[in-house]
């Protein structure tokens, strides 16, 4: 696997188990608040997000929403309306009917004869009330209504309005005339509203137009930035890029979705926010239209626009222009259920020939279904049941990255937990979805059903062409929890047959204690990309398929990204196979002092890399380096043609020797030994080695030439040979020996 290096000095980190590791990067947008997004509801509201507020526009008023941290209960928002207008005795005619309109960063609330002006940075909003003329004499008082259930202290000329995270400083006022001359505006708060007074003294020399401005800033007690927090990736194939989404916590009950850009170099750009309003938008998803089109689309949960309490699944498309499409409702709420966790896949592998298809939870009072419907250029369509059996509880429902071909259409792969209700069994399917969402094959059981395991956080990977338009395994990972540790689970399968299941932590010969969380699957041909997360790291093993069964090509190869946020991670691949582009991205939240940020790292397994050409198995023990020692064997898959053997974690210096059988065992300290001798029968001794210094070693094999104790034997077609590695090693000081895993090639 080789890596892309972003940064030097990630380059320069201590290698691990004598390979660099794979260096990571800041995948968030770092300036996105330096500047006001801007976004407008249907209903012609305006909206507005600086770098500690966000703002509300309409008819109704103006409304300024204080950022007071990630962890706020709720918002705490300061709604102001002008009430009246008044110079002396007389009222100046202010429309209660508002005309707003938006001009760069200042929006405008047209109310008569009176404009109110809001100016907007990313710091802050100055308020200003623009009027061309006041008959009449006397001081000229502007009152403002105010709701808020914020705290009000009068304090420097200005009104703050606070509780203990923070608040927002209505500052002083000042009144300025066409030529400039100014004068301070007295303030006064009256329980409920302010009044703002000109006095007559100004007036009366004054040249009209006048503009009164004080200015509203935030402020926070404990200084925080709001929590980006489970992305999503999306290649693409078009502009070579990644589209990026992910949850931007504005309070506990106010998630806004912000998208941007990432190129294979790694830089930002192009940060926009899919929504900004206090409507919560949550578990974001982004697939590409990557046909003519060539939008970013994003799905999310947020509030029911029909039914209280209850959840939609909604949408909204960006173009290459920075430009948004209103927000739609792609699937509502009804009193029967609510909608969850939508994912959805990009057909970037056949351009504009097919479209994007999406699965979800359909919730009811007591299970969950599985639905899946079609999507683009702002259409739905074909919103049909993939699971829905009301015995059964379907958990949160994954599809794969792209479509792939089979049985002359393209179809997508889902993939899902089930749990029946009455027993509590449960068990792993998938489903195929055709492009367009008209149909579907399954769904197939691939895991279970079971009552003693719980699985759950299923994920699937994207059906590949291969060499010569063979049709590939396609994955699916997935999570039990049979006792304290919940254990990372691989199945291979094509069509609707299981080809085998394996333990992560078994194949790559690794500690079992740790969870293993959140293994995602980039598919790129018969190779696969594993990343998961290990006590706050990414690690990354590649597997691939021999004829339906999974090789370990490169074992457990760690990201230095210390803290990730479990349940956050996700991958995607760069590009399709058939256009010879391995490799993709994963993304996941990081924590960051106090918050969460987005980071991301690009691996590539590129050809360079040897097939696999064996299938690892059986668990040992762990030598005196604290890992287990691990056998690899790589090469052609023709039957005659050389494979090598690459042992590694070993103690360094080691002696050892490999061992051949065409029968598998299990013999726990054989002969002494600390590990576990995993052939049997006949066994071949062959090798004799010296580990160098970083614990590997390697020998080419000839299949025509296995060594056995009768002497060397030709592999047959048909046949499986085993090999593993017995090495000497010192326990506590003492001499003692201990083995490897085991491979098995099948002929």
């Amino acid at each position: 696997m080789t890596v892309t290096c972003l940064a030097l000095a990630l380059c320069s980190l201590l290698s691990v188990n004598g390979t660099a590791p794979v260096p990571h990067f800041d995948a968030s947008p770092k300036d996105h608040l330096s500047r006001v997004h801007h976004d407008a509801s249907p209903d012609g509201t305006l909206w507005a997000r600086g770098g500690g507020y966000k703002a509300r526009a309409g008819a109704s008023g103006f409304t300024f929403i204080p950022f007071l941290g990630s962890d706020a209960p709720r918002n705490f928002p300061v709604r102001m309306r002008l009430a009246s207008t008044q110079r002396g005795t007389d009222a100046l005619s202010v429309r209660e009917a508002a005309g707003v309109t938006r001009s760069g960063d200042r929006i405008a609330i047209d109310r008569g004869a009176v404009r109110v002006l809001y100016d907007l940075t990313s710091d802050g909003v100055e308020q200003s009330f623009a009027i061309d003329a006041a008959e009449g004499t006397g001081d000229l008082v502007l009152t403002l209504e105010v709701e808020t259930e914020l705290d009000v202290t009068q304090e420097e000329g200005g009104f703050r309005f606070s509780n203990e995270l923070g608040g927002v400083f209505y500052g002083s006022a000042t009144v300025f005339d066409s030529t400039g001359s100014s004068s301070p505006v007295a303030a006064t708060w009256l329980g409920d509203r302010i009044e703002l007074t000109v006095r007559s003294s100004f007036l009366r020399a004054a040249e009209w137009p006048i503009l009164v401005d004080p200015l509203m800033t935030p402020f926070q007690i404990a200084t925080s930035t709001a929590d980006l927090a489970k992305p999503d990736a999306a290649y693409d194939l078009r502009a070579s890029r990644y589209s990026i989404v992910a949850e931007e916590r504005f309070s506990a009950t106010d998630s806004d979705v912000l998208t941007w850009y990432l190129t294979p170099a790694g830089v930002v750009s192009g940060a926009a926010y899919i929504d900004q309003t206090t409507d919560s938008w949550e578990s974001p998803r982004v697939a590409v239209e990557p046909g003519f089109f060539g939008t970013t689309q994003v799905l999310a949960v947020g509030p029911s626009a029909s039914v209280s309490g209850a959840t939609d699944i909604v949408w909204r498309e960006r173009f290459d222009d920075m430009s948004l499409q209103p927000p739609r409702v792609a699937v509502s709420a009804t009193t029967e259920y609510s909608c969850a966790a939508p994912d959805v896949g990009t057909d970037g592998e056949y351009g504009q020939g097919s479209s994007q298809v999406a699965v979800y939870n359909r919730v009811y009072a007591g299970h969950r279904d599985v639905h899946s419907f079609g999507f683009c250029c702002g259409v739905t369509w074909n919103d049909r049941p993939v699971a829905a059996n009301p015995s059964f509880d379907y958990g949160a429902p994954r599809i794969s990255t792209t479509s792939g071909f089979y049985g002359g259409a393209f179809y997508y792969v889902a993939g899902w937990a089930a749990r029946e209700l009455s027993t509590g069994a449960s068990s792993v399917q998938t489903a195929r979805i055709r492009y367009d969402a008209s149909s579907r094959l399954g769904p197939f059981t691939v895991a279970g059903p079971t009552a003693a395991e719980l699985y759950f956080d299923v994920h699937v990977s994207s059906e590949n062409l291969g060499a010569g338009g063979l049709f590939n395994p396609y994955l699916v990972a997935y999570d039990d929890r049979p006792s304290n540790v919940s254990d990372a689970l691989i199945a291979s399968c094509r069509g609707a047959t299981l080809l085998g299941t394996y333990e992560l932590q078994v194949s790559e010969h690794a500690d079992r204690s740790p969870n293993q969380n959140d293994l995602r699957i980039i598919a790129n041909e018969r190779r696969y990309l594993l990343g998961y997360e290990e006590k706050g790291l990414l690690y990354m093993t590649s597997v691939e398929s021999i004829d339906g069964e999974l090789g370990i090509v490169e074992r457990r190869r760690v990201v230095p990204a210390g803290n990730i946020v479990s349940g956050s991670l996700a991958a995607t691949e760069a590009a399709p196979s058939t256009l010879g582009n391995w490799g993709g991205l994963f993304v996941w939240a990081t924590e960051d002092t106090g918050s969460t940020t987005i980071s991301g790292a690009f691996a590539t397994h590129g050809t360079s890399l040897p097939p696999a050409a064996g299938v690892q198995y059986c668990y040992g023990t762990a030598n005196s380096t604290g890992d287990r020692g691990f056998l690899m064997i790589s090469g052609n898959t023709t039957l005659f043609l050389p494979k090598t053997l690459r042992v590694e974690a070993l103690p360094p210096n080691v002696f050892g020797y490999y061992l051949a059988s065409t029968t598998t065992g299990l013999v726990p300290n054989a002969g002494g030994s600390q590990g576990t001798l995993c052939v049997g029968g006949s066994i071949g001794r062959f090798g004799i080695f010296q580990a160098d210094g970083a614990g590997t070693s390697s020998r080419t094999l000839s299949p025509t030439q296995i060594p056995q104790p009768t002497g060397p034997v030709s592999a047959m077609a048909g046949d499986r040979w085993n090999f593993q590695v017995w090495y000497r090693d010192a326990l506590m000081g003492s001499a003692t020996s201990n083995f490897t895993n085991a491979v098995t090639i099948p002929f």
